[in-house]
């Protein structure tokens, strides 16, 4: 069994990325920016995969990985609470949003979908379509 990747990894990143062993197609990567003269830092998750239809490598944002700042108390509390052993317990609480959306994301892969496309399996009927277009 692959080992699980724990919280601390992708946030000691200053460069480059770390894959999620238990979640194929899931990775965290460092970006750096300057922000009115300062130097900022954060670490994303992404889902990689390659395109039903183009077969070309594509990836999915999914979102900024919270520091430890950010986190409310009660999600450390919390996550002694579960039958687990120490860090292992809060780094599911923490990264299983990205793993669960990156599944997500996969499983429309092996449908034959596009993972940022709003439609299903079934398509889009022409009031999805005229909304969709109203939205942008």
């Amino acid at each position: 069994m692959a080992r699980k990747l724990t919280y601390e990894a992708p946030l000691k990143l200053k460069r480059g990325s770390v894959s999620d062993p238990t979640t194929p197609g899931l990775d965290f990567r460092a970006v750096s920016w300057t922000s009115r003269g300062q130097k900022r830092h954060a670490v994303v998750g992404r889902f990689r995969y390659i395109h039903p239809v183009t077969e070309r490598q594509e990836q999915v944002s999914l979102g900024r990985v919270p520091t430890p700042d950010e986190l409310p108390p009660s999600a450390f509390s919390e996550a002694f609470m579960i039958e687990s052993s120490g860090p292992v317990a809060y780094t599911d609480l923490i990264l299983e949003p990205f793993r669960s959306k990156a599944r997500e994301y996969r499983l429309k892969v092996r449908q034959g979908l596009d993972p940022r496309s709003k439609s299903g399996p079934d398509g889009l009927t022409v009031a999805d379509a005229l909304t969709l277009q109203l939205d942008h």
